[in-house]
């Protein structure tokens, strides 16, 4: 699969392996220390508990914390435990698909709501928004135009949730990257009728191969959870929970953070001006104030035939990952291509959006059919 400019990934160069693999065999020498708990261990939901009430403003406690497999595992999670099948949730368009695939498979209806500078707004949901008792949304950063929710909004979204009695599920998957500023407060903070569930992931920030994120419940909802688990929830993977509990404790996440905001921050400046040296033809790219991508819009030489799912077609031909913007719209879509930057060291870069405009200046332009 080719590495520039794959989207989700993390820098592996800047990622302290010599640490992680002392903690793993540490984890290993000395096997189960717990018994094993379908919310996740004890351990890794106390450190994830720390962590966020220091770095992200989450107040919680280990035990309003469930670990999982991953976001599409908390929807269904969730969705099968608060709505009944059939009913409506509300979900950001453009958005990630496997959202709207998550609740589907839940029995729910994912009902697509516009998003517009100023993030999500409930009030462009009309009709389905009386209708629906769930909302996922991404206040921070959002997926994938980058959009930060304004606290009009968000005071609008958690006025909604209280009227109709349901729930907000925040996916705070990449909140922590942010590089003007401190990052923002999450949704959950402003929550005081104990209806927004936080969700986070470390595939993002650490790992991939980790596989594992994390809810923060609110307190009506811990027992409830925590018997449908017992119940029917599988645990989430059980190795590298111990592991990652003292990678968090012993200060290596937070500096893990710190030195990868400072590397991504580099990695867009250095994409963003490769791209006006090399592809300003073809691709306009605006910078953006958080996340791991940016979006490369068409630039005056971009055919007005191509379209964005063929244009990531060629790239990816050429050894460049690229995703067409379309892809994450249920309806007609502006073009552009999603390019990650973080996981691509900076002196790759260059020739990369070399051959990305290269690429895309040489991808033959089929004429579209007029009909008489």
């Amino acid at each position: 699969m080719p590495d520039a400019f794959a989207l989700g990934r993390p820098a592996q160069d800047a990622f302290p392996f010599e640490v992680w693999a002392r903690l793993l065999q540490a984890e290993w020498r000395h096997g189960p220390t717990e018994k094993p708990d379908p919310r996740g261990s004890p351990a890794l939901r106390g450190a994830i508990a720390a962590y966020l009430a220091q770095a992200r403003g989450v107040a919680c406690e280990p035990e309003d914390v469930i670990v999982t497999a991953g976001i599409r595992q908390s929807l269904r999670l969730l969705a099968e435990l608060l709505l009944d099948p059939g009913e409506t949730a509300l979900v950001e368009e453009p958005g990630f698909p496997g959202i709207a695939q998550a609740l589907a498979s839940a029995g729910l209806r994912p009902v697509p709501v516009p998003v517009r500078p100023g993030g999500l707004s409930v009030a462009l949901a009309a009709a389905p928004a009386a209708e629906a008792r769930l909302a996922v949304v991404t206040p921070a950063h959002h997926y994938p135009l980058g959009y930060a929710m304004s606290l009009e909004n968000r005071l609008d979204l958690l006025a909604w949730a209280e009227a109709v009695s349901g729930w907000i599920v925040e996916d705070d998957y990449d909140g922590a990257y942010r590089y003007a500023g401190r990052p923002l407060a999450p949704l959950r903070a402003l929550d005081r009728g104990g209806r927004v569930i936080y969700v986070g992931s470390f595939s993002k920030l650490l790992l991939p191969a980790l596989g594992l994120s994390y809810l923060v419940l609110p307190r009506g909802l811990v027992a409830p959870v925590n018997q449908a688990l017992a119940e029917t929830g599988p645990a989430p993977p059980g190795i590298g929970q111990w592991a990652l509990a003292r990678f968090i404790e012993d200060g290596h996440l937070a500096g893990h953070l710190r030195r990868t905001r400072r590397l991504y921050a580099l990695r867009q400046e250095a994409l963003i001006e490769a791209a006006r040296r090399h592809a300003g033809d073809v691709a306009a790219i605006a910078p953006m104030e958080g996340g791991m991508h940016v979006i490369a819009r068409p630039g005056p030489a971009w055919g007005a035939a191509l379209t964005d799912v063929a244009a990531a077609a060629a790239l990816g031909r050429a050894g460049i990952s690229a995703v067409a913007l379309s892809a994450y719209h249920a309806g007609p879509a502006e073009p552009g291509l999603l390019l990650g930057y973080a996981a691509v060291p900076e002196r790759a870069i260059d020739p990369a959006v070399l051959r990305l405009a290269e690429t895309l200046r040489a991808v033959p332009i089929t004429p579209v059919a007029v009909s008489a």
